[in-house]
């Protein structure tokens, strides 16, 4: 057998990668790293809607792909970017010995207006629809990402050839940064951290609110540290920060960051919080608990299934009960470092290795 492994979507993406891009990257290397079959990588060329080898090593396209009957291959990025995609994987469908695709999630279809075009969802299901009737193994990134799959789309065929695999939490750059390195973050104190993409769905501007009534009972607050891109439906945080008498100098946004300096910032936090309104998976959540940090975290779609009893639950729209929760993580050391050291005793990470490992062990069983 070969692996073959669709890298299109890290391979397009700009910036430091994050979210799928990041998923793919680091699965493509711990796939790499842990499989006994021949592993290969292929990049989608829209303009002659071919796959082409790609030379993970050297960072290279090659040559056109062709496909053989011993072929597996593994579609576990945003394959729905390609408007060609379909009819390229269709191309190559009957020369393979199977096709094995990973859904991540079903925002786009369930929330359309998180998105720039509403009519985005409707395009995205589609696809979701097409692909996983061509695919001979389905992979879902959490419990919920599954259920939805069922819920939604009606072919009975997807129950027997679905799976459910664990994302890993660990950082595939192994490079550590010393804590003195903060400095150039020009953070003054302790701080809290929120990780992700700056838009609508992952609510950071909820957390601005509730932060804006903790600062006016308590001028000496810890600082807020938000890290990630600005993305569609931001409610102009940025303007926020930058302009709020109440936020000024108080909130900090850091995008741009490497695995290393998004390590540094898990490691010296105070806690981290994640109010997003629905996910697929919930990453950040998982690194911060990898660091022993308390999470405090929204109560629905995959996050629960990832806390396992440990982080600090709340409703994405209930202000008091996110006031509440960061107040007394913040003041209550006693209560933070006993929680600390629970998650220490009791939270078991998946590794990136893992889930490669489980892959493949799908993929050929």
């Amino acid at each position: 057998m070969r692996l073959v492994i669709d890298y299109s979507t890290s391979y397009f993406h700009e910036g430091n990668p994050t979210g799928i891009p990041r998923t793919l990257q680091s699965l493509s290397k711990a796939i790499h790293e842990v499989s006994d079959w021949p592993v290969e990588y292929v990049i989608l060329d829209e303009e002659y809607k071919h796959f082409y080898n790609f030379s993970f090593k050297e960072n290279k396209i090659l040559g056109r792909y062709n496909p053989k009957t011993n072929d597996i291959f593994l579609s576990l990025g945003a394959a729905w970017q390609h408007a060609c995609y379909l009819d390229a994987i269709s191309d190559i469908k009957k020369s393979l010995h199977s096709l094995i695709f990973l859904i991540h999630d079903f925002i786009p279809y369930l929330f359309p207006h998180f998105y720039e075009d509403p009519k985005f969802g409707e395009y995205y299901f589609r696809f979701i629809c097409e692909i996983t009737a061509l695919a001979n193994k389905v992979l879902c990134i959490s419990k919920n990402t599954h259920n939805d799959l069922i819920r939604l789309v009606h072919d009975e065929s997807i129950k027997t050839k679905t799976s459910v695999i664990e994302l890993g939490s660990d950082f595939c750059e192994k490079k550590q940064i010393s804590k003195k390195y903060l400095k150039e973050f020009e953070i003054p104190g302790d701080f809290i951290l929120c990780v992700g993409t700056i838009e609508f769905r992952k609510n950071q501007n909820f957390l601005l609110n509730v932060y804006r009534r903790i600062l006016q009972d308590r001028k000496d607050f810890p600082f807020l540290i938000l890290a990630g891109k600005v993305g569609f439906g931001n409610n102009q945080i940025e303007h926020q920060v930058a302009y709020d008498p109440v936020l000024k100098g108080k909130v900090k946004i850091i995008n741009c960051l490497s695995d290393a300096n998004l390590k540094l910032l898990y490691q010296n936090c105070l806690f981290t919080v994640y109010p997003s309104l629905y996910e697929g998976w919930g990453l950040p959540i998982c690194e911060s608990l990898m660091y022993g940090k308390n999470t405090i975290c929204s109560n629905t779609s995959s996050m629960r299934e990832i806390g396992k009893g440990l982080c600090h639950y709340f409703d994405p729209i209930n202000y008091k009960e996110l006031k509440k929760l960061i107040t007394k993580l913040a003041v209550n050391k006693k209560y933070r470092v006993q929680k600390e050291s629970e998650i220490c005793l009791k939270y078991l990470p998946s590794t990136w290795k893992d889930c490669a490992r489980n892959i493949i062990k799908t993929a050929l069983n």
